[in-house]
């Protein structure tokens, strides 16, 4: 493989390695199917106490096709969590923050 091939698949693959050795990876296609959700756009949970998270990437598995959102939450940013895309959407859970 060449540094341009790998170069190319930095840019393109995401990998996180695990404490066991394993790697998980997921393709970005941003823009594509993405319901014009962006990295920075803020939503507030549905809930009894309502938070705040806001979007740090929009990404897609290549064994799942649902797209998937990495969220942070604001004010605590050590708190992530990762949802799919439709649920971001559904009104019942999420809200856009005004």
């Amino acid at each position: 493989m060449t540094t341009a091939q790998r170069g190319f698949m930095i840019r393109n693959w995401g990998l996180t390695r695990f404490g066991g050795g394993g790697v998980v990876m997921w393709f970005r296609r941003s823009g594509s199917g993405d319901d014009g959700i962006t990295a920075g756009q803020r939503f507030r949970a549905n809930s009894a106490t309502p938070i705040v998270w806001e979007v740090a990437q929009v990404y897609h598995h290549p064994w799942d096709p649902n797209p998937h959102v990495r969220l942070h939450r604001v004010g605590a940013p050590a708190d992530v969590k990762t949802i799919a895309l439709a649920t971001l959407r559904d009104e019942r859970y999420f809200a856009p923050a005004t």
